[in-house]
């Protein structure tokens, strides 16, 4: 009001009258009122900065939230993992120290009863040989008179009791034969069990190690998918970003041109009225 004031004053020392001065001075700042500033154009530019601002940090934080998801779901999938292959482990452990121990009371069983049945059988000859010896005594000292004859009864009888003790220990040979042939065919068939549990532990071992290989190529193949998404949303970011920088030029050129539209315009309508005024004049 007082650059108005001075300006209308200014006319009137300059020869205008106070109403042409008057008005002279309301047509220019009518004029002036309708011209965008510089402040004008600050403004805008900060707000499209700050609006810039906030999407980028909207977008980091966004980023941030998925790569935690990602490594906890990674995780979890690698401690599961680990969990079956210790259960599967001490499960076959557990199995193996079940047959070794069923395997060794079996062995320890069947060597009992061998020594048991020895035992009865040193027992059977040492009485049948004390029968036989009281007989021969008792013999001897009642029919002395039958030596002859007893003796060669005697020598028939220790015959058929060398056949008899020849006969027993060959049945015994031919029991120990049996247990040894028993023995054998137990241990190879343990050795065949264990050696199917073998190989079913291979097999079990190389469905693990190609689910590994299953599971790390599927991570890879993750990794691949959010890789090339970030390379995407950066290439999608940076087009918008192309874009704002396309759309604040086109603004500042269109706001240039309107300014010097205006501005050729204000200086057309100044020397007009400048032109009536000296006419009047």
């Amino acid at each position: 009001m007082a650059d108005m004031l001075a300006a209308v004053r200014r006319l009137t020392a300059s020869g205008f009258s106070e109403a042409q001065a008057e008005a002279v001075v309301e047509t220019i700042a009518d004029v002036q009122g309708d011209l965008a500033t510089r402040s004008d154009l600050q403004a805008q530019t900060a707000d499209f900065r700050s609006e810039m601002a906030a999407q980028t940090v909207e977008f980091r934080a966004d980023m941030a939230t998925q790569s935690a998801e990602f490594r906890t779901d990674m995780a979890a999938q690698t401690t599961e993992f680990r969990t079956d292959m210790a259960a599967q482990t001490t499960e076959f452990r557990a199995d193996m120290a079940t047959q070794s121990a069923e395997f060794l009371s079996r062995m320890e069983a069947q060597t009992a009863e061998f020594h048991s049945r020895m035992e009865a059988l040193r027992s059977d000859m040492q009485e049948q040989a004390a029968e036989h010896r009281s007989g021969m005594a008792a013999q001897s000292a009642e029919f002395h008179s039958r030596m002859e004859a007893l003796r060669s009864d005697l020598q028939e009888q220790m015959a058929a009791l060398r056949s008899e003790v020849k006969d027993q220990m060959a049945e015994h040979r031919s029991e120990m034969a049996a247990l040894r042939s028993e023995v054998k065919d137990q241990m190879a068939e343990h050795r065949s069990e264990m050696a199917a549990l073998h190989s079913e532990v291979k097999a079990q071992m190389a469905e693990h190690r190609s689910r590994m290989e299953a599971l790390r190529s599927d991570m890879q193949e993750q990794m691949a998918e959010h890789r090339s998404e970030m390379a995407a949303l950066r290439s999608d970011m940076k087009e918008q970003a192309a874009e704002h920088r396309s759309e604040m030029q086109a603004l500042e050129l269109r706001l240039t041109i309107r300014i010097g539209a205006v501005v050729g315009a204000t200086s057309l309508v100044t020397v007009g009225v400048l032109a009536a005024l000296i006419a009047l004049l």
